[in-house]
């Protein structure tokens, strides 16, 4: 496990924990804020563990807008799905014509 204390401006340290929080690689256990007005800072701290996401080989078929079809056979794929709807697929793809 570990932790992680994020110090800064409120919009700024919001910010970096939504795009933290969407990291595959990371799983959030526990989030606390709080926010000091006579230093307008915000203090955001989180205990975190790397996630051992399983990798898996996957297939990904992506349709052009002038229906070309793209696919990509990819080895140690993870998926994951963000808060703002976005689907995040990392993987690797050893096609040296790609």
């Amino acid at each position: 496990m570990l932790k992680m204390q994020v110090l800064g401006e409120q919009q700024k340290v919001a910010t970096f924990m939504e795009g933290f929080k969407s990291l595959p690689q990371y799983q959030i256990l526990t989030e606390t804020k709080s926010y000091n007005q006579v230093l307008d800072t915000e203090v955001a701290f989180a205990l975190f563990e790397v996630n051992q996401s399983k990798t898996h080989s996957m297939m990904l078929q992506i349709t052009t807008m002038n229906n070309k079809e793209l696919v990509l056979n990819l080895d140690q794929a993870q998926m994951r799905k963000a808060e703002n709807g976005i689907t995040w697929i990392k993987g690797k793809v050893h096609d040296i014509y790609w």
